[in-house]
């Protein structure tokens, strides 16, 4: 560049805790409207303050932020956030809640995806539901964009307790290996427990693990191998937007062959188990 940046991090919750702190550091009165705006900002981003990338500097903002903003109940501002946020996923297709809060981390040659969604229990509920089309979809992203591990995590804001949604084998060794937990097989759901934030309690583990020279079992490095292969990314299809007759416009997977193949390969194993069963019983 031809001139130097200026650029302002600090390692607290939210950028609208620097922000604030940037208002009261020149002494530039704050409208009610902005104090409102960044007290909510701050709530979303510390989960309430109960995320542990929460700081006692946050703490403080929403204190000073709420008195500006007139708000006399910052927990029902939070739970009243949390709601309205959980109401939008109703209305927004699989690709448009995978991709609102995914991230990408590289760890050498190691490519890993790592997408989150806070929402209230009905939420989790409902996403919980659509496991299989949120599996699809990583399936088809992680093909696309050549990542080596992709994982989803829907986080209830409320009971703060997260479940994590496994895509492949590879993903399930290296999770199970990292939080110490099991995947529950029949949901491809492993419950992770009170790690609610991606920043300080679900990577620093998956990190942790591969820089311990963590390997993944020859089936399992097999199948990676196969999903990120050039015949899988030919069959991810791409991301479109879609206009309906209102005119209102949705994210969507166009092309996908990868559905059609999981369902086959599902028929293929609830066969072969069938058929396995008969024998023995014989």
């Amino acid at each position: 560049v031809d001139y130097p940046i200026y650029i302002d991090i600090r390692p607290w919750g939210s950028v609208a805790t620097i922000l604030s702190h940037t208002y009261f550091r020149n002494r530039v009165k704050l409208p009610k409207n902005i104090a409102g705006l960044l007290l909510s900002a701050i709530l979303s981003d510390t989960l309430n303050m109960n995320s542990p990338t929460c700081t006692p500097t946050d703490q403080l903002m929403v204190a000073t932020l709420a008195k500006f903003a007139g708000v006399e109940d910052v927990d029902e501002l939070a739970q009243e956030q949390f709601r309205a946020k959980s109401k939008v996923l109703q209305i927004s297709s699989i690709p448009e809640i995978l991709l609102a809060d995914l991230k990408r981390f590289n760890l050498g040659d190691i490519a890993i995806a790592f997408g989150v969604c806070e929402t209230v229990s009905a939420g989790v509920e409902m996403l919980l539901s659509r496991k299989r089309e949120i599996i699809e979809e990583m399936q088809a992203e992680k093909a696309e964009k050549q990542d080596t591990y992709m994982f989803f995590a829907v986080i209830d804001v409320l009971k703060l307790n997260s479940q994590l949604i496994i895509c492949g084998d590879a993903e399930q060794e290296l999770a199970e290996k990292a939080f110490d937990c099991k995947m529950d097989e029949k949901t491809r759901v492993m419950n992770i427990g009170k790690r609610v934030s991606r920043k300080k309690t679900m990577v620093p583990p998956i990190g942790e693990t591969l820089k311990n020279g963590f390997k993944l079992s020859e089936k399992a490095a097999e199948a990676n191998k196969k999903a990120l292969s050039k015949d899988n990314v030919e069959k991810a299809g791409h991301l479109e937007l879609v206009y309906n007759k209102d005119c209102v416009g949705e994210i969507r997977r166009v092309g996908s062959k990868l559905k059609k193949a999981s369902l086959k390969l599902k028929a293929m194993a609830a066969f072969t188990r069938g058929f396995v069963k008969a024998s023995n019983s014989n």
